[in-house]
C-alpha cells in the first residue's frame, strides 16, 4: 500500500478526544498512475483543485475543505490518487458537520469498529488520520437527507458509532459504506441510494476498496457533473464551469459538441452536454470510478431508481391515490423539510403547488408556537403577476409575507446573466431563471432555507399539453391538440394551430417543447446548406428518448431535472440559498407516476387530485383559478434595454471581434440580427428566441476565455 498524505493543521474537538472536520459545493479528482511511470510533479497539481473550488465557492460561504489520498489500486497495476474539495453551506448541525469527513477504519474487515473523522486548520485542508488506521472513508455531500434520523438510528442498533449529534453527513458517510454493492461486499442488498429520502449529490471514497463513488437523488435537485480528460483522470462537481476549467488547466482543450449545442439552443436544455465529453449524472444513480488495468479510469452505472410497480404509459400500478393518502404524504413531506439549525421560509406564488406547501408549513410551524416567512414576486406584466394572490394566500394563512418587486431586481439583469452562465458553464436558456434568481436574493437576507412547489405540475398533471401529447398521436387528434397548446408557451407568440401543425410536420410532441421550433431553428443555424444536416441530427436526437402516453414520465426524467431543478439550483445558490422541494419526496413521487393522467386529474381536469387535497387548506375561489406560470416579459424588455438586455443583443448579434468565435460557428449573426430588428420594430414577438441566443452567446465568450 502506498503510504497515504494529507496537508495542513489539525486540532481536535473540544470534549470528544476525536477529530472533526471544519467546514455546499463539492468537486472531486481521481487520478491513476500506472505501476513504473515516475512523477516529478504533484499529482493531482493543487492548481487544478483551486479551479475547482473557485467555481463552487458561492455555494458554500460558511466553510472550506480538502482532502488527498492515495492508495494501490486493486489489480497492483499503479497508483489511485484522490484529492476532494467542498464548500459548506452550514444547514444541519453547523458544529459537527463539516466536510470533507472522514471514517477511519482500524481493521479493513470490520469498518464499524472504529471512527475518526477530521479537523481543519484555517487554510481549510486536512491532515492528520488517527495513528494506526488502515483504512478510511471519506465524503464530500451537496444537498440534505431528510431521513438521516432514521438511517442514524438502523446503523447505530447495528454497532456503528456516530461522533456527531445529528449530522446528516455523517449519516451519508456511515450509510455509504455499510449499504455496498454485492460486488464490494458479499451478501449485501441494495445500495445507498434506495436508502434515501433527500436531495443529495455525493462522492464517496474508498481507500480499502481502492474506488470512488458518486450518487444523485431521484428528481435531479442537485447537480453533478463529470468528464475524463484522459484515460487516466476523473474530475466530478457541483458545476460544468468546475470541470471544464480543470480540464482546460490539465492540457484538456474544449470542443463543442454540435448536436449538444444546436438541442441546447432549440430546447434550452437538453441531457446531451454542449462539450464533447462532459457529462451530467442521470438522475437517481449510484456511479462507480474504478481506476487500473489497461482502462485507466472506467465509470460504472451500478444502480439506478426504478419506480416499483410502473411498467411506463398509462398502465397504472400501485393502489388508487385518494386525497387523505396525499395529504398525509404531503404532511409528512412539508414536516421533514422543516428541519433545518437556520431560518427557514417558502417560496409563495399564489399558484396551487405552492400554497399548499405554505398551508401545511404553516401548519407545522405554528404547532411548535412559530410563524413561516412566505416570499412571492410581482411581475411588471399584469398577465404575468401573481402576487395579488400570493398575498391572499398568505393573508389567509397568517404568514409573514414579503413581496419583491420583479423590475426592482432586475436593473442588472444583462450583468446577472454573464454571473449566472458563468457560474454554471452551460448556455441554459430558460429566461425564468433572471426572477428565480432575484426572488432568492430577496429571501436569502431573512433565510438561509426555503420551501418550494416545483414537481407538482410534472406529478400530477399541470399541463395542458399531456392531453395534447395524446391527441397528436392521430391525424384527427390534431385540431383538438391545438386547443390545449397555449399559444405563449415557453414566451412564443405563435398560435397553437399553428403549433401544433408545425410540430406534426416536423418531430412531433417533442417539437412543442422547444423555444425554436424546426424551421425557426433553420433560420438561424450557421449556413444554409446544415439544413438537411439538422434534420438528420434531430432525428437521432429524438430518437434516443421515448415521450409516454403519459408524457409526465418524459417531464420527469428530463424537463424537471435539465430545466426545473437546473434553474432552481443555479438562482438560489448563487447566493447561498437551499431550496427544498416536499412535492419531489420519494414516495410522493412514486404514488403519483404509479397513477395514471386520469386518475391524478380525478375527473377535475388538470391537477384535479392536489386541488382536492388544497380546498382542505385553502379558500376554493384561491385554488380553482386559472394558471398563470412563472415567466418575465423578456420580449419587451429586450425592446426597452431594461437592465442592459438589449445592448446585451446588440453585442451578441453585431460583427465578431478578434480571436476564436464559438457563437459564430453556430449561429447566423445576420439572421440572428434581422430576428432582432423585426423583433424591436413591432413586427413580431421573438423574446425568448433571441434570449436564448443571448445566452449562447454569453456561453460561448465565457468558454472561450475559460
Amino acid at each position: 500500500m502506498v503510504r497515504r498524505r494529507q496537508t495542513g493543521r489539525g486540532g481536535k474537538c473540544p470534549g470528544r478526544g476525536r477529530y472533526l472536520p471544519d467546514m455546499c459545493g463539492i468537486a472531486v479528482i481521481l487520478k491513476f498512475t500506472p505501476k513504473g511511470v515516475r512523477q516529478n510533479q504533484e499529482v493531482i497539481a493543487e492548481s487544478w483543485m483551486d479551479a475547482l473550488d473557485a467555481a463552487i465557492a458561492h455555494r458554500g460561504p460558511n466553510g472550506r475543505g480538502r482532502y488527498r489520498d492515495a492508495v494501490a489500486a486493486a489489480d497492483g497495476s499503479g497508483t489511485v490518487h484522490v484529492a476532494m474539495a467542498h464548500r459548506r453551506l452550514a444547514v444541519i448541525d453547523p458544529a459537527g458537520g463539516r466536510q470533507p469527513m472522514v471514517r477511519a477504519l482500524a481493521e479493513a474487515r470490520a469498518p464499524e469498529l472504529a471512527h475518526a473523522a477530521l479537523q481543519s486548520g484555517d487554510d481549510g485542508v486536512y491532515h492528520g488520520l488517527e495513528h494506526g488506521a488502515q483504512h478510511h472513508e471519506s465524503i464530500v455531500f451537496n444537498g440534505c437527507i431528510y431521513n438521516h434520523r432514521e438511517l442514524r438510528a438502523a446503523m447505530a442498533a447495528s454497532g456503528r458509532a456516530f461522533v456527531t449529534d445529528h449530522s446528516d453527513t455523517e449519516a451519508m458517510l456511515h450509510a455509504c459504506g455499510h449499504w455496498q454493492t454485492g460486488q464490494d461486499r458479499a451478501g449485501s442488498t441494495g445500495t445507498v441510494i434506495d436508502q434515501l429520502d433527500g436531495m443529495f449529490a455525493f462522492a464517496f471514497w474508498s481507500s480499502r476498496l481502492g474506488t470512488l463513488k458518486l450518487g444523485r437523488d431521484l428528481a435531479g435537485e442537485k447537480p453533478l457533473y463529470w468528464m475524463r480528460p484522459d484515460r487516466n483522470t476523473f474530475v466530478a462537481c457541483s458545476s460544468a464551469a468546475g470541470v471544464l476549467k480543470a480540464a482546460k488547466l490539465m492540457g484538456h482543450v474544449p470542443r463543442v459538441d454540435v448536436a449538444g449545442v444546436t438541442m441546447w439552443l432549440k430546447h434550452g436544455y437538453w441531457p446531451v452536454m454542449p462539450v464533447e465529453g462532459l457529462f451530467e449524472a442521470e438522475p437517481g444513480t449510484l456511479l462507480r470510478v474504478v481506476a487500473g488495468g489497461e482502462t485507466g479510469m472506467a465509470v460504472v452505472q451500478v444502480a439506478k431508481l426504478r419506480i416499483p410497480g410502473r411498467g411506463g404509459g398509462e398502465a397504472g400500478g400501485g393502489a388508487r391515490l385518494e386525497p387523505e393518502g396525499v395529504m398525509g404524504m404531503l404532511r409528512h413531506a412539508v414536516g421533514t423539510r422543516l428541519e433545518a439549525d437556520v431560518p427557514i421560509g417558502c417560496f409563495l406564488s399564489g399558484g396551487v403547488d405552492s400554497s399548499l406547501i405554505a398551508a401545511l408549513g404553516q401548519d407545522a410551524m405554528k404547532a411548535s408556537g412559530r410563524t413561516l416567512m412566505t416570499f412571492t414576486v410581482a411581475m411588471p406584466d399584469a398577465a404575468l403577476d401573481e402576487s395579488g394572490f400570493a398575498e391572499k394566500v398568505a393573508a389567509h394563512l397568517g404568514t409573514r409575507h414579503l413581496t419583491l418587486n420583479c423590475a426592482g431586481g432586475g436593473q442588472t439583469a444583462a450583468g446577472d446573466i454573464e454571473r449566472l452562465i458563468g457560474q454554471l458553464g452551460l448556455p441554459f436558456g430558460d429566461s425564468s431563471l433572471l426572477p428565480t434568481h432575484w426572488l432568492a436574493a430577496a429571501a436569502r437576507e431573512h433565510v438561509t432555507v426555503a420551501l418550494g412547489g416545483d414537481g407538482g405540475d410534472e406529478l400530477f398533471g399541470g399541463y395542458k399539453r399531456y392531453t395534447a401529447a395524446r391527441l397528436m398521436q392521430s391525424r384527427a387528434g390534431l385540431l383538438a391538440a391545438a386547443g390545449l397548446v397555449p399559444s405563449g408557451l415557453f414566451g412564443l407568440a405563435s398560435k397553437g394551430l399553428q403549433r401544433v401543425l408545425t410540430a406534426s410536420r416536423n418531430f412531433g410532441y417533442q417539437d412543442i417543447l422547444t423555444i425554436h421550433t424546426t424551421p425557426q431553428l433553420e433560420r438561424v443555424l450557421a449556413g444554409g446548406e446544415r439544413v438537411g444536416e439538422l434534420r438528420r441530427m434531430l432525428a437521432e436526437q429524438y430518437g434516443r428518448r421515448t415521450v409516454f402516453a403519459d408524457a409526465r414520465q418524459d417531464d420527469f426524467d428530463n424537463y424537471l431535472p435539465q430545466d426545473l431543478m437546473r434553474k432552481v439550483d443555479t438562482a438560489t445558490m448563487a447566493v447561498a440559498l437551499e431550496v427544498r422541494s416536499p412535492l419531489l419526496e420519494r414516495d410522493v413521487v412514486f404514488a403519483a407516476l404509479r397513477a395514471t393522467l386520469a386518475e391524478v386529474e380525478a375527473g377535475q381536469g388538470r391537477k384535479g387530485l392536489l386541488r382536492e387535497v388544497a380546498r382542505k387548506l385553502i379558500p376554493a375561489e384561491m385554488v380553482d383559478r386559472p394558471k398563470q406560470g412563472f415567466a418575465i416579459p423578456i420580449g419587451r424588455w429586450i425592446t426597452e434595454n431594461f437592465g442592459g438586455l438589449r445592448d446585451l443583443a446588440e453585442a451578441a448579434f453585431g460583427p465578431s471581434g478578434h480571436g476564436p468565435d464559438l457563437f459564430g460557428a453556430v449561429v447566423d449573426r445576420v439572421a440572428a440580427r434581422a430576428m432582432l430588428d423585426e423583433h424591436t420594430a413591432g413586427k413580431g414577438d421573438y423574446g425568448q428566441r433571441l434570449y436564448s441566443l443571448m445566452v449562447l452567446w454569453v456561453w460561448c465568450r465565457w468558454l472561450e476565455g475559460a
